[in-house]
Protein backbone atom coordinates (compact mmCIF):
# COMPACT_ATOMS: atom_id res chain seq x y z
CA UNK A 1 0.00 0.00 0.00
CA UNK A 2 0.77 3.62 -0.07
CA UNK A 3 2.37 5.27 2.94
CA UNK A 4 0.99 8.62 4.04
CA UNK A 5 3.42 11.47 3.67
CA UNK A 6 3.80 14.39 6.00
CA UNK A 7 4.22 17.80 4.54
CA UNK A 8 5.67 20.70 6.44
CA UNK A 9 5.38 24.34 5.56
CA UNK A 10 8.73 26.06 6.15
CA UNK A 11 8.78 28.59 8.93
CA UNK A 12 10.92 31.67 9.13
CA UNK A 13 11.13 33.57 12.44
CA UNK A 14 11.75 36.75 10.47
CA UNK A 15 8.38 36.47 8.70
CA UNK A 16 5.51 36.60 11.23
CA UNK A 17 2.91 35.93 8.51
CA UNK A 18 4.48 32.61 7.59
CA UNK A 19 2.53 29.57 8.81
CA UNK A 20 3.97 26.26 9.90
CA UNK A 21 2.43 22.89 10.59
CA UNK A 22 4.90 22.32 13.42
CA UNK A 23 3.92 23.69 16.82
CA UNK A 24 6.67 25.70 18.47
CA UNK A 25 6.76 26.79 22.09
CA UNK A 26 7.12 30.52 22.40
CA UNK A 27 6.67 32.75 25.38
CA UNK A 28 3.30 33.88 24.03
CA UNK A 29 1.48 30.55 23.98
CA UNK A 30 -0.85 29.05 26.54
CA UNK A 31 0.94 25.72 26.13
CA UNK A 32 4.28 27.32 27.03
CA UNK A 33 2.71 28.83 30.14
CA UNK A 34 1.23 25.49 31.20
CA UNK A 35 4.49 23.62 30.60
CA UNK A 36 6.43 26.24 32.54
CA UNK A 37 3.95 26.37 35.43
CA UNK A 38 3.37 22.65 35.91
CA UNK A 39 6.59 21.02 34.75
CA UNK A 40 9.24 23.56 35.67
CA UNK A 41 7.71 25.25 38.68
CA UNK A 42 5.47 22.48 39.93
CA UNK A 43 7.23 19.23 39.20
CA UNK A 44 10.86 20.37 39.26
CA UNK A 45 10.81 22.82 42.16
CA UNK A 46 8.49 20.86 44.43
CA UNK A 47 10.20 17.62 43.46
CA UNK A 48 13.57 19.01 44.53
CA UNK A 49 12.12 20.07 47.89
CA UNK A 50 10.56 16.63 48.31
CA UNK A 51 13.88 14.90 47.56
CA UNK A 52 15.71 17.13 50.06
CA UNK A 53 13.30 16.27 52.89
CA UNK A 54 12.95 12.63 51.84
CA UNK A 55 16.72 12.16 52.21
CA UNK A 56 16.47 12.77 55.98
CA UNK A 57 13.17 10.97 56.52
CA UNK A 58 14.56 7.84 58.18
CA UNK A 59 17.59 9.37 59.90
CA UNK A 60 17.91 8.97 63.67
CA UNK A 61 17.88 12.72 64.31
CA UNK A 62 14.30 13.04 63.00
CA UNK A 63 12.49 13.04 66.34
CA UNK A 64 8.91 13.77 65.31
CA UNK A 65 6.69 14.96 62.48
CA UNK A 66 7.22 18.59 63.43
CA UNK A 67 10.92 18.29 62.73
CA UNK A 68 10.13 17.15 59.19
CA UNK A 69 7.99 20.26 58.72
CA UNK A 70 10.97 22.35 59.82
CA UNK A 71 13.29 20.47 57.43
CA UNK A 72 10.79 21.12 54.65
CA UNK A 73 10.76 24.83 55.44
CA UNK A 74 14.58 24.89 55.58
CA UNK A 75 14.89 23.12 52.22
CA UNK A 76 12.35 25.49 50.67
CA UNK A 77 14.02 28.60 52.14
CA UNK A 78 17.36 27.48 50.73
CA UNK A 79 15.79 26.87 47.34
CA UNK A 80 14.03 30.26 47.43
CA UNK A 81 17.28 32.00 48.38
CA UNK A 82 19.17 30.45 45.48
CA UNK A 83 16.34 31.28 43.09
CA UNK A 84 16.13 34.88 44.32
CA UNK A 85 19.88 35.38 43.90
CA UNK A 86 19.44 34.25 40.30
CA UNK A 87 16.56 36.72 39.81
CA UNK A 88 18.51 39.56 41.47
CA UNK A 89 21.46 39.02 39.14
CA UNK A 90 19.40 38.63 35.97
CA UNK A 91 16.42 40.94 36.53
CA UNK A 92 17.50 43.43 39.20
CA UNK A 93 16.84 44.13 42.84
CA UNK A 94 13.27 45.39 42.35
CA UNK A 95 12.20 41.99 41.00
CA UNK A 96 14.16 40.20 43.72
CA UNK A 97 12.45 42.29 46.41
CA UNK A 98 9.01 41.49 45.03
CA UNK A 99 9.88 37.81 44.95
CA UNK A 100 11.20 38.02 48.50
CA UNK A 101 7.82 39.24 49.69
CA UNK A 102 5.70 36.83 47.62
CA UNK A 103 7.62 33.73 46.59
CA UNK A 104 9.68 33.00 49.71
CA UNK A 105 6.58 32.50 51.92
CA UNK A 106 4.98 30.43 49.14
CA UNK A 107 8.07 28.21 48.82
CA UNK A 108 8.26 27.81 52.60
CA UNK A 109 4.57 26.90 52.78
CA UNK A 110 4.89 24.17 50.17
CA UNK A 111 8.06 22.89 51.85
CA UNK A 112 6.17 22.68 55.13
CA UNK A 113 3.32 20.78 53.47
CA UNK A 114 5.81 18.30 52.01
CA UNK A 115 7.43 17.83 55.44
CA UNK A 116 4.09 17.34 57.17
CA UNK A 117 2.97 14.71 54.70
CA UNK A 118 6.27 12.85 54.99
CA UNK A 119 5.76 13.01 58.77
CA UNK A 120 2.35 11.38 58.34
CA UNK A 121 4.01 8.59 56.41
CA UNK A 122 6.80 8.00 58.91
CA UNK A 123 5.10 8.50 62.27
CA UNK A 124 1.46 7.60 61.59
CA UNK A 125 1.98 5.03 58.86
CA UNK A 126 -0.41 6.89 56.59
CA UNK A 127 0.46 7.09 52.94
CA UNK A 128 -0.22 10.52 51.57
CA UNK A 129 0.77 12.47 48.51
CA UNK A 130 1.69 16.12 49.20
CA UNK A 131 -0.89 18.54 47.85
CA UNK A 132 1.89 20.77 46.54
CA UNK A 133 3.04 17.95 44.26
CA UNK A 134 -0.50 17.56 42.92
CA UNK A 135 -0.67 21.16 41.76
CA UNK A 136 -3.37 21.96 44.32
Amino acid sequence: GMRPTRSRVPCSPADPDNVTAVFRFTQNTVAHTLVTAYLRAGLLEEGLKYIAVRRVLFKDFVADGGSLAVYGIAAAAGFATAENIEYAVSKGLAVAFGRMVLSVPAHCSTGMIIGIHLGYRKFLGKGSFPASLQGA
